[in-house]
C-alpha cells in the first residue's frame, strides 16, 4: 500500500510545480464541528529518516504541534489520558519518500478527530474525521526538506483560526 500511494505521488509530482495542495482547505467550511472542543491530544505518525534527520521527527512534531495548539487557548491531554477519556485528537501525517535521483516526495495531513454515535442509532458509536485543512503533496529538493515544517504550521494555524471563528475569539 505505501508504494502504491508513494508511485502515485511521484507520478502526480512530475506533472506538477514542486509544492502543491491537493485539496484546499477553508478555515470555515468545517468550522462548526469545533465549537466547544476545548481539550485534545495529538497524534503524530512515524516519519522517515530523512525528516528526522532534518530535526522533523516524531517527537518534535508532537512537541511543536502541541505548543502550537496550547499558545492557541486550546488545552492538550497526553495520549494515555486523551483515549482512556475518549477525547478528540490532532492528527498528523508527515509522509514521503527519497527517490533514487535524491528528490523527496512528500505528503502532510492534519486532521481532528472524534468520538461519534449515529443518529439512527444512538448505541453505535465510533472514532470519525470532524475536520481537515486538506492536504499537500509534492516534490523538494533534500537541502529543502526542513521546509516542510512550513505545512505543518500552515494547516495548525487553519485549524487555529477554524477553532477561533466557530468560538468566537479572536484570531492568532
Amino acid at each position: 500500500m505505501r508504494s502504491l500511494m508513494l508511485i502515485s505521488l511521484l507520478v502526480g509530482s512530475l506533472a506538477c510545480p514542486a509544492r502543491l495542495r491537493a485539496q484546499e482547505g477553508n478555515d470555515s467550511s468545517f468550522a462548526p464541528v469545533l465549537s466547544g472542543l476545548s481539550v485534545v491530544w495529538v497524534l503524530v505518525e512515524d516519519v522517515d529518516s530523512v525528516l528526522v534527520q532534518a530535526g522533523l521527527g516524531r517527537d518534535q512534531l508532537l512537541a511543536h504541534v502541541a505548543g502550537r495548539l496550547r499558545d492557541a487557548g486550546i488545552r492538550i491531554v497526553g495520549r494515555s489520558t486523551g483515549i482512556r477519556d475518549r477525547t478528540p485528537f490532532v492528527y498528523l501525517r508527515l509522509d514521503g519518500y527519497q527517490t533514487e535521483h535524491g528528490d523527496y516526495v512528500f505528503t502532510v495531513d492534519l486532521k481532528v478527530y472524534e468520538n461519534v454515535r449515529l443518529t439512527r442509532d444512538a448505541s453505535i458509536t465510533d472514532v470519525a474525521m470532524t475536520w481537515t485543512a486538506g492536504g499537500a503533496f509534492g516534490t523538494v529538493a533534500p537541502q529543502e526538506v526542513a521546509s516542510l515544517q512550513e505545512w505543518v504550521d500552515e494547516f495548525v494555524d487553519s485549524l487555529v483560526r477554524s477553532h477561533h471563528v466557530t468560538n468566537n475569539r479572536a484570531g492568532s
